[in-house]
């Protein structure tokens, strides 16, 4: 309620319902009980701890309530004061991310946002999130043009950064974990070091907006 208008809360619950409802269905059940990483539900196949329920390619009817939840005008004022101009929605997902045996991978490590030089994005829990559900955790500050920023840890893998490499650099009493109830929001510039969380016990279920220049 703090990012959304009256209408997109509105909104915002029937999206909830939508994502919810996606998250129950028998595929998605079926793909998270077999951790099955070759179905074609999974947008990336390297990332088989999560199931993509809305992939970056769905097409978005213009009077549905994602698209409209996601241009928000008072949820797009906040975006764009961060921003500093009108910004452009530039991708949309809803994801359930489900526990393995695995260690921590691809976006479950640290790491930064390619979109753009500055990029907020939209995180809204729709279950609710504690450190079993893994929730997203950001280095506040090491965004472009934070006081942060130049604090580079060595790491061996050209995109993702391990705890041990990051440790030393960004110490764990700066980093933000964000748990919350469901209906959390959180507002994030991804180009700061940040993880999307390895869940423990319990299953993850979020919709995600990306907004850039």
């Amino acid at each position: 309620s703090e990012f959304l208008s009256q209408d997109g809360m509105k909104h915002y619950a029937a999206a909830k319902a939508e994502v919810l409802g996606l998250s129950r269905s028998e595929e998605v059940q079926r793909m998270v009980a077999t951790q099955n990483a070759a179905s074609e539900i999974k947008h990336n196949l390297r990332k088989d701890f999560l199931v993509h329920m809305i992939a970056p390619k769905t097409v978005h009817p213009a009077d549905g309530p994602i698209l409209k939840l996601a241009l928000d005008p008072k949820l797009l004022e906040a975006v764009s004061g961060y921003l500093g101009l009108w910004p452009r929605l530039y991708q949309i997902h809803a994801w359930l991310n489900y526990p393995t045996e695995q260690p921590p991978k691809e976006s479950q490590m640290w790491h930064r946002d390619p979109e753009d030089l500055r990029v907020v994005k939209a995180f809204i829990y729709l279950v609710d999130v504690d450190e079993d559900t893994g929730p997203f955790t950001f280095i506040p500050r090491t965004h472009p043009f934070g006081e942060l920023a130049k604090h580079v840890p060595q790491h061996k893998d050209r995109k993702r950064v391990e705890d041990e490499e990051m440790n030393p650099t960004l110490s764990p009493d700066l980093h933000k974990i964000c748990t919350g109830p469901a209906d959390t929001m959180i507002l994030a510039d991804t180009v700061g070091y940040h993880r999307g969380g390895k869940p423990r016990s319990k299953n993850r279920v979020l919709l995600t907006f990306t907004y850039t220049s």
